[in-house]
């Protein structure tokens, strides 16, 4: 059959899909070596429904892509990453190799769950001054034991080809602590304000969470001996912060879908959210924690900053009538009554 290319429907005539890739595939080694881009023939792939490329499996099929790491691959970056924490020492150079290995691997199967965890690594890969040491610091030690806990546990990322359709969860956290009878946001205490075990103490957290069409909220108050464990370098000011984050995701662990967008109006906590790590080793563990449970479930999280103004968890985390109960070392904090179309959770 032959048709005239301004005809009707002689677009689909033309272009049908299996003479398209292979065309594209031939078109892509022309352009490659016309520009003198030299590639290797001993790992050229034809066009096919799938592919494995540095360790990663791609299968296409007509809903979307899903990526899946070979147990080879992950097998060998956990290897080097055991001897690393073994030895407590990463020389820049091996440094620079594992960053290669790690990169590809996270960005195309589980993205910003581990992504943050490179970014230590290829901090010491450029680290190559001479007087540099080569033993493992606090942020980087805890980022491979993150990327340890994580590698094992990652499961097929499925990227559909209409994103729309996905389910998305928002969520809003929010902390303070009080400085006798002054209340202070946790991300907003002064410079000069050293708070006394007692004080800092005085706390409280909440978050209000929608889940398609339904609204949770919780609050509560991080007992004190959970709070003497980040009492180094004032990492209290902002554990209260990223508490109230991690403890909406446990809690709603199996029902959270798979895309989250969460809102902080805390910028270091936000920070360290999305790095995965910090200088403090309580608030990398809390952390390291969170993205181990994010790898198991699935999830696609992007933290975002909030103007505090703005912020919908600030009233819940202060309730101004409350009922008061402990469970599992940690007490909660209960308004008599909930905002209206909001369920307790």
């Amino acid at each position: 059959m032959a048709m005239n290319f301004g005809a009707t429907a002689s677009v689909w005539n033309f272009n049908r899909e299996e003479g398209l890739g292979e065309s594209a595939a031939d078109g892509f080694q022309d352009l490659f070596a016309a520009l003198g881009f030299l590639t290797k023939k001993s790992k050229a792939q034809p066009p096919a429904a799938e592919h494995i490329v540095q360790g990663v499996t791609f299968h296409i099929d007509e809903n979307g892509v899903t990526l899946s790491p070979t147990p080879q691959r992950v097998a060998k970056i956990l290897s080097q990453i055991r001897r690393a924490l073994d030895d407590d020492s990463l020389p820049p150079d091996d440094a620079s190799k594992l960053a290669g290995r790690v990169a590809f691997l996270t960005q195309a199967v589980f993205g910003a769950v581990a992504r943050a965890a490179t970014k230590a690594i290829y901090a010491r890969a450029a680290d190559t001054a001479a007087w540099s040491n080569d033993s493992l610091t606090t942020g980087l030690a805890a980022a491979l034991r993150t990327l340890v806990n994580i590698l094992p546990t990652v499961k097929p990322r499925f990227v559909p080809f209409d994103a729309a359709s996905m389910q998305m969860a928002v969520l809003y956290a929010d902390a303070f602590f009080t400085d006798g009878e002054r209340r202070h946001k946790a991300g907003h205490v002064p410079d000069s304000l050293n708070p006394s075990p007692r004080q800092r103490a005085a706390n409280g957290w909440g978050y209000v969470l929608r889940i398609g069409d339904r609204v949770f909220y919780d609050h509560g108050v991080v007992p004190p001996w959970f709070v003497k464990l980040f009492a180094a370098r004032r990492a209290y000011i902002y554990m209260l912060e990223v508490f109230a984050q991690i403890i909406a995701f446990a809690a709603f662990a199996q029902l959270m879908p798979p895309t989250v967008v969460a809102f902080i109006d805390n910028t270091a906590g936000q920070a360290a959210l999305t790095k995965g790590y910090g200088k403090d080793p309580a608030i990398n563990g809390m952390i390291s924690a969170f993205w181990t449970l994010a790898a198991r479930r699935g999830w696609f999280v992007e933290f975002e900053r909030v103007p505090s103004k703005a912020n919908i968890a600030d009233a819940v985390s202060k309730p101004p009538a409350q009922s008061v109960f402990c469970w599992g070392g940690v007490v909660f904090v209960h308004s008599c009554a909930p905002p209206e179309g909001v369920t307790k959770a």
